[in-house]
């Protein structure tokens, strides 16, 4: 028995074809297909000039350009979409932001105070924002432009912002350069240190009574705190019962 000759194989071509639309560059399906988009359109600093895609292992990619240092570059379209690129890293590099470095200290400060009144879980909030301090410029740029325009540079290095009214915002008005001495006088804690305590006025001890008065309550407010705490028979209330009887109206 003669043996017979196996019929010669041929390659199926579809590893072949998978090889060659890997990248996707080849396939029918991204061969002149467009971004909705058009030259000219803009994505924060990226300017669209081609919207045609090109595709590559990540996704789809269309040519921009930054319209801030002229760099032309594929960038992800989805990216573009979401937001999440802007500009190329000349942006991300810029710290020419302030031309002095008083200034640079000024916009940190102001970017801390924005926070303080802005910002729920900011340490500081219950003081500031909680009470209801106010930042009242659009953005920290516009605040500190305002103090060098109207305030000018610190006389002296120890110098900082201050609000003039400590019970008001950071508003254009109400700021000041002021020194650690200044500063320390102007605040709620300084206030009351300034107070007379006189027994015979008050139902509670002074460091209580100094306490209520840091939180802003007034006289009548704690006051009415302290009948409260007697017809409840808190602890203490025969001491404030005692207090509230000798108090002077």
């Amino acid at each position: 028995m003669t043996g017979c000759a196996l019929p010669r194989t041929t390659k199926s071509g579809r590893k072949d074809k998978a090889t060659r639309f890997h990248s996707g560059e080849l396939h029918p399906r991204w061969q002149g297909s467009h971004a909705p988009a058009k030259v000219g359109d803009r994505f924060g600093f990226w300017e669209i000039q081609n919207p045609q895609f090109v595709r590559n292992t990540k996704g789809r990619s269309i040519l921009c350009r930054c319209t801030a240092c002229g760099t032309d570059k594929l960038v992800d379209w989805r990216n573009l979409q979401l937001g999440k690129t802007k500009g190329c890293l000349c942006q991300s590099r810029r710290r020419d932001t302030y031309p002095e470095l008083w200034q640079k200290r000024l916009g940190r400060c102001m970017t801390a105070a924005r926070s303080r009144c802005r910002n729920p879980a900011n340490p500081a909030w219950s003081d500031y924002g909680g009470r209801g301090i106010t930042f009242d410029f659009n953005s920290t740029r516009e605040a500190v432009n305002w103090i060098v325009q109207n305030l000018g540079s610190p006389s002296s290095n120890g110098m900082q912002i201050d609000r003039i009214d400590n019970n008001q915002g950071y508003r254009p008005g109400n700021l000041r350069w002021a020194n650690s001495s200044q500063q320390k006088f102007n605040t709620r804690r300084a206030v009351v240190s300034e107070w007379t305590y006189r027994p015979e006025e008050w139902p509670y001890a002074k460091t209580t009574t100094g306490r209520m008065l840091r939180a802003g309550l007034n006289r009548q407010e704690i006051l009415a705190t302290a009948n409260l705490a007697v017809q409840e028979k808190r602890k203490g209330w025969r001491t404030i019962a005692a207090r509230l009887a000798s108090t002077t109206s």
